[in-house]
């Protein structure tokens, strides 16, 4: 009564609602102002950017947001100490998401009163500039060609060589030394007598690093070896295939079709070196990258980077399409890194409206980035349309090599180098079909059937399996009857994601067999990698098959694997913590129970999106809470379990919401507790973090996570943001049944089966 008693109150109210409306009119202004100087900031939310520019003058708050702005970049090492007068801090080298450090040529000196966007460009030139002096040394110093004593000083020293160098800088070099000395050959008049002996510096390389890699060493430099192997490994298939198909001219479209890597020292640093694909010529982009996970190359991305890099060369997008699981984001994101771009992944659903896309678009323009829009063909149809107004505006751009472009109602600069991708799985639930007048302005591309077996062999060949070649095919196989003769149940994914997952751990799984059984060679290491991939084979699989599918299981490995047997789970500190967790929650520890925890505890390690399937009542909740507190009890460390209900709130309510006018964004329960882990106010980057969906699965709600669940690891937002996920946080799927979950979402994820009998 008393509010309503005072004078003037419905006219007060809307003065304060209309100075309100001014306020954030003109915020939103600033921030658009802001974003045009800088253009990074189109990928910060408003939130962020907000606080960087009120911490312009404390860089240590600044830089936890620099992950956000850069493809590679984590952050960056400061000095405090003996700095010149007027010097706040000294950014003195760049710090990957790997953890690797690179210094850079020139270090970066913050004044006192320096402007926040002054020092961001400036690092954004600092680690091109880093990266083009980098690769100069590099390549003056890889002098190991078909004319060098391949001996044992010469080992030593390229291993040298490759560990002083970035990951990224050193695999430029080797690719340059490859495409020169691969042209060179084909120049010379016994071209297949010069490709023997660029054929045998490739064998030699390989020798000496698959050697390597059985070493203890650090995670990144292993990384960095597993990296080169796959290049290697792959310069040496095409380099055979030359041969074999007596290739004599370097005009010859059997190599122009490969990707190709020339040096020119007399051009300026940052156009020096040039990446070709056929008629299609590309300066490389010095986007520091970090270590990152190479792709392997096969036929089928071959043809894919083929077409793309004609769109790109035509001022046209990219367009690969085909079922879930067969590459087609990895290809995009390959290529990118391939030629030095920043490739940012959003996966699209309908809550992406026109103004939405258009931010997006006008910050791809301004960076120069690619942008790569996963399942294009969730948005609803009316925006499809609008949009493709929007990407012909850019297209048309480029073609007429304008520097500025007219686009959502302001001028925004033009980059060259903006590339737009669109990936598709036709036919899908709750997919929308494309207008004629967006097709047109992609060439599209089908990805259908992966090269299992060759993905497989280089794989396992980079981890240093040394028979890599004869277990590629067995254990491609075992996966393919599998698929074939189990019964047809929707939680099954036998595909590239779920024989990846084996391929990743076969390397660790062989360090751990042969560890204390001295050097071994022969037959005896052959059986022991042999082992090793049945372990984990038998962890990938045992977990989501059904109880009528375990003796097929069995019939198979042993068809695939002679004499073998089906490995049970085994970790004894683990079971005995079961026991007694059991027994403090009054629970019976059945064997079948133990075993499905203990499966639960292998999948959480071997992936960080895990489906728990099975009808209600057969103890999913128990296991993951029994779990959690295990793993607590065994490594100390703290674990966090967040319960949320899908079906229970709206989509918007999970994930948040766009104001369609002011662009505002509003977090959703899921996207408040991601943040808050990322945010590490109150340590939660020491605890583990467990957030589990408990509720039907259906395309509405969870196609929104696949960014999440697959190997980008993030999720990205309407408006521009992308939240990575901690290492820390494993998001947790349990359902009674999966009748509604497209392939896209089961082969993303872990499973492991819950029968009626383990409780």
């Amino acid at each position: 009564m008393e509010v309503l008693n005072i004078d003037n109150l419905q006219r007060t109210l809307e003065r304060l609602g209309n100075l309100m409306g001014v306020i954030q009119r003109a915020l939103g202004e600033y921030l658009a102002k802001q974003r045009t100087d800088f253009s990074r900031f189109f990928f910060l939310g408003d939130d962020d950017l907000l606080e960087i520019m009120g911490n312009s003058s404390e860089p240590g708050k600044v830089l936890p947001h620099v992950g956000k702005m850069f493809a590679g970049i984590a952050g960056a090492r400061t000095v405090n100490t003996d700095l010149p007068e007027g010097v706040r801090v000294r950014l003195d080298a760049m710090v990957s998401k790997d953890g690797e450090i690179v210094d850079f040529n020139e270090p970066i000196d913050i004044a006192t009163d320096g402007s926040v966007k002054d020092w961001l460009k400036l690092l954004e030139n600092r680690m091109k500039s880093t990266l083009a002096i980098l690769l100069e040394q590099a390549v003056a110093e890889d002098n190991f060609t078909a004319e060098a004593a391949l001996d044992e000083p010469t080992k030593t020293r390229f291993v040298e060589w490759a560990t002083k160098f970035p990951a990224q800088v050193m695999i430029l070099a080797a690719q340059i030394n490859w495409s020169m000395g691969v042209d060179k050959g084909l120049g010379d008049t016994d071209a297949k007598g010069s490709l023997q002996k660029v054929l045998q510096v490739l064998e030699w390389k390989l020798e000496v690093m698959a050697t390597t890699v059985l070493q203890e060493l650090p995670p990144d430099a292993r990384k960095k070896f597993e990296q080169l192997i796959t290049e290697v490994v792959r310069q040496r298939d095409v380099v055979r295939s030359l041969m074999e198909e007596e290739v004599t001219d370097a005009k010859d479209f059997r190599w122009m079709y490969h990707l190709r890597y020339y040096y020119d020292p007399s051009a300026e640093l940052s156009k020096k070196l040039v990446v070709s694909l056929s008629n299609a010529n590309f300066s490389y982009g010095f986007e520091y990258l970090g270590i990152g996970e190479r792709l392997v190359q096969t036929p089928l991305t071959d043809k894919c980077y083929l077409t793309l890099t004609q769109a790109l060369h035509f001022r046209m997008g990219g367009s690969p399409f085909g079922p879930a699981g067969t590459g087609k984001t990895e290809s995009v994101k390959a290529l990118g890194a391939a030629l030095g771009r920043f490739v940012l992944v959003f996966n699209c659903d309908e809550t992406f409206d026109f103004s939405a896309m258009g931010r997006l678009l006008a910050g791809l323009s301004q960076v120069g980035a690619w942008g790569c829009f996963d399942e294009f063909n969730r948005l609803e149809e009316r925006i499809l349309s609008a949009v493709s107004q929007q990407i012909l505006t850019i297209q048309r751009g480029l073609l007429d090599r304008q520097s500025q472009i007219d686009l959502i109602g302001r001028q925004i600069a033009l980059h060259e180098n903006v590339g737009i991708f669109i990936t598709m799985n036709p036919g899908y639930e709750g997919r929308s079909n494309l207008p004629d007048n967006l097709k047109n302005l992609f060439r599209s591309f089908a990805m259908v059937v992966p090269d299992r077996k060759l993905i497989a062999q280089v794989m396992l060949y980079s981890q240093g399996i040394v028979t890599a070649e004869h277990l590629a095919g067995k254990i491609v196989d075992l996966f393919l009857l599998c698929d074939d003769r189990m019964s047809k149940q929707r939680h099954y994914d036998f595909g590239l994601r779920a024989l990846k997952t084996l391929l990743v751990t076969a390397g660790s799984l062989k360090r751990k067999a042969i560890e204390g059984k001295g050097n071994l060679v022969g037959d005896d290491l052959a059986e022991e990698e042999k082992k090793a991939l049945i372990v984990g084979a038998c962890n990938n699989i045992i977990p989501k098959l059904i109880a009528e599918d375990m003796p097929i299981f069995a019939e198979v490995l042993q068809e695939t694997f002679p004499g073998s047997e089906v490995a049970k789970m085994e970790h004894e500190q683990a079971r005995e913590e079961i026991l007694k967790i059991c027994k403090e929650k009054d629970l019976v520890p059945a064997e079948s129970f133990i075993q499905k925890i203990l499966q639960l505890k292998q999948v959480m390690e071997m992936r960080h999106g895990v489906m728990t399937v099975g009808p209600v009542g057969v103890g999913k909740s128990a296991a993951i809470t029994v779990l959690l507190q295990v793993l607590e009890k065994l490594d100390g460390v703290k674990g966090e379990l967040y319960t949320i209900d899908p079906k229970a709130i709206s989509k918007e309510r999970l994930y948040g919401s766009l104001d369609g006018t002011t662009l505002e964004w509003t977090d959703g329960i899921f996207t408040s507790v991601l943040r808050r882990i990322i945010d590490n106010q109150k340590g939660e980057s020491d605890r583990r973090h467990w957030i589990v969906f408990d509720g039907d699965v259906d395309p509405n709600w969870v196609e929104n996570l696949n960014s999440v669940l697959d190997d980008n690891k993030l999720l990205t937002l309407p408006s521009g943001e992308r939240l990575g996920i901690p290492n820390n946080v494993r998001i947790v799927l349990e359902v009674d049944s999966l009748a509604h979950a497209t392939p896209a979402t089961v082969s993303r994820c872990g499973m492991v089966w819950f029968n009626d009998d383990n409780v």
